[in-house]
């Protein structure tokens, strides 16, 4: 018995595939990818579309493969996704911060024993590797690093009884980064860093100020660039993003500092940037509401964000880390880890949160306990799961070719709304390929 395999095209953006093809060949593609199982076809253009993931089985059920790779991401047991607010009070008083409410409070060590406990307790009576990922966020979480390197230093003797992986995060306002402070993290296994520069020191320092006013581009630029001077000839291990923020003004601005950040970064590979609009979050503070006619809608921040990406592109001769909201976005396990099971956000005082923008004490899920029990009083049904069980909001998406690389998009905004936010469309993608295809091929 001869088993033939018949082919279809793809219905969703399931692997993430991008291919140049010469414009002699292009008709030859098409003929395949309208009929592949046509006798005329060329066998070796199938094997290829195949291979790639533009062409798939008629029996293949891509929704349900979608679904199972989802779910089992959100349900493996060995993996731990902790963010915590040692410090929810911050030296800034950026206008647009999307924190809820700054509850000004400071993490005590009852707090940090008890997320040792719960990492212990994880790690107990297993054989298998536990891996961790740890994020340190704010408020500003340098404003207590001596109880950062302290808790770090703890989580390591961990790892000489028991198969712990850490991986470890900071986001800061790089204030107190200085070349001195960023060796003593890295030296406890801090080996990811995000710093946001708002721009050019005129338009940082009105977005970025301290809380008494005083400018902070200067002293911020210069530990990075310390960093990198220091750093760029060692054999030392990490990575380090510089968020740039834009508003709708100034864009010619904005290209010139995109261009002073890879006359000074560029060439250390270490560095990777990215760009973002300005968003709107509703807060207890609104204080975006001081800059909301220079917000950036969908569309344009996401023409002005690729435009940014692409000229890295070009500049340094590479494509950055492909996430979900850069030009050729790839499929994602979930939009964000909020959905994960064993993912949650501790506050200062041991509330546990589910987003990292919602931190008020109205809006805790619960707590942990001094043992390491966490105690989930609500919102476990809302927050976490698959977005398959989310029948009524998501419907549509199910049939929608961009599922993969969005799966819902945020769960605040469907939190909130009762829908999903659709961040890119079909148009958008394609242009985005045009203009990948146009820088890689100068």
């Amino acid at each position: 018995m001869v088993t033939v395999l018949l082919y279809q095209k793809a219905l969703t953006k399931f692997t993430g595939a991008v291919s140049i093809i010469d414009t002699d060949k292009v008709a030859a593609y098409k003929q395949v990818l309208n009929d592949p199982n046509s006798e005329e076809c060329d066998s070796e253009k199938v094997s290829q579309l195949v291979q790639q993931g533009y062409l798939v089985s008629v029996n293949t059920d891509e929704l349900a493969q979608i679904k199972e790779w989802h779910e089992r991401a959100l349900n493996f047991p060995n993996y731990i996704q902790i963010t915590l607010l040692p410090d929810e009070g911050c030296n800034f008083d950026c206008p647009y911060c999307f924190i809820y409410t700054h509850r000004n409070i400071v993490m005590k060590q009852p707090t940090y024993d008890a997320v040792y406990q719960y990492i212990e307790k994880r790690c107990r009576g297993t054989e298998e590797k536990i891996y961790l990922t740890l994020g340190w966020f704010g408020g500003e979480p340098l404003l207590v690093l001596e109880k950062i390197i302290e808790f770090m230093e703890r989580l390591n003797e961990l790892k000489e009884k028991y198969p712990l992986v850490i991986t470890a995060n900071l986001i800061t306002n790089g204030y107190l980064l200085s070349y001195e402070n960023f060796m003593r993290l890295l030296s406890v296994g801090m080996t990811g860093y995000q710093v946001t520069i708002d721009g050019h020191r005129e338009v940082h320092n009105k977005l970025r100020p301290l809380r008494n006013g005083t400018p902070t581009y200067d002293t911020i630029y210069n530990n990075l660039l310390e960093i990198t001077k220091k750093t760029k000839e060692s054999n030392v291990y990490y990575k380090f993003a510089i968020r740039v923020n834009f508003l709708k003004e100034n864009t010619d601005m904005l290209n010139e500092f995109v261009d002073k950040l890879i006359d000074d970064f560029g060439d250390h590979k270490r560095f990777k940037f990215y760009f973002r609009p300005i968003y709107y979050f509703e807060t207890d503070r609104d204080d975006v509401n001081a800059i909301l006619d220079k917000l950036c809608s969908n569309e344009e921040g996401l023409e002005i964000q690729n435009a940014l990406e692409f000229k890295v592109m070009e500049r340094r001769g590479e494509i950055g880390d492909r996430r979900i909201a850069d030009p050729l976005p790839m499929p994602a396990l979930s939009w964000c880890g909020t959905e994960w099971y064993n993912s949650f956000i501790v506050g200062a005082d041991g509330s546990l949160f589910f987003c990292d923008t919602m931190s008020d004490q109205k809006q805790a899920a619960g707590h942990i306990c001094e043992d390491g029990e966490l105690i989930i009083e609500k919102g476990m049904e809302v927050w976490k799961g698959s977005v398959f069980e989310e029948t009524d909001t998501l419907a549509a998406c199910y049939s929608c070719k961009l599922f993969p690389i969005c799966l819902g998009g945020c769960r605040r905004n469907r939190v909130e709304t009762g829908k999903p936010e659709c961040y890119w469309t079909e148009k958008q993608i394609r242009q985005s390929m045009r203009d990948y295809i146009t820088v890689k091929q100068k």
